[in-house]
């Protein structure tokens, strides 16, 4: 397994960005243009 970290700002209502990461099968939507693919395995 390969981890890549990358530190960006951005522009968003706080509410907003927890709404995105709460989910953790929306990461492909919540990092669309950085994030090519992902999968979530077993039961997260």
């Amino acid at each position: 397994m390969t981890t890549i970290c990358r530190d960006m700002s951005v522009e968003t209502a706080a509410e907003k960005a927890c709404v995105a990461l709460r989910d953790p099968t929306s990461a492909a939507r919540a990092f669309a243009g950085v994030l090519t693919n992902a999968r979530v395995e077993k039961d997260v």
